[in-house]
């Protein structure tokens, strides 16, 4: 049982070592109807793509939480892209607008 938990722990850390950097997707030419307050504010998508070796065709919209002020993008957001990434998932990670 440790044996396999620390091969999926190794397997973990190198998937999401050699992960490439997400790649912005726009929701909107130009500037979103609405014009934000914040640029954080800005629609968008963030693709991140596992490694070909362990790839699947499977892919998942991760809609990070967060309160009034602001998402979560970091701890809601990318890290759960990088845990799909390392079993074959692909991520789209949604910044998506809040009132405040």
């Amino acid at each position: 049982m440790v044996r396999q938990f620390m091969l999926m722990a190794v397997a973990f850390v190198v998937a999401t070592c050699q992960a490439a950097e997400p790649v912005r997707i726009p929701l909107w030419v130009g500037q979103a109807s609405g014009t934000p307050s914040r640029a954080e504010d800005e629609p968008e998508l963030f693709l991140t793509q596992p490694v070909a070796d362990v790839a699947t065709r499977a892919a998942v919209i991760v809609c990070p939480g967060g309160g009034y002020r602001h998402l979560s993008m970091d701890k809601e957001g990318s890290r759960i892209a990088e845990w799909l990434n390392s079993f074959g998932v692909t991520a789209f990670v949604l910044r998506y607008r809040h009132d405040e």
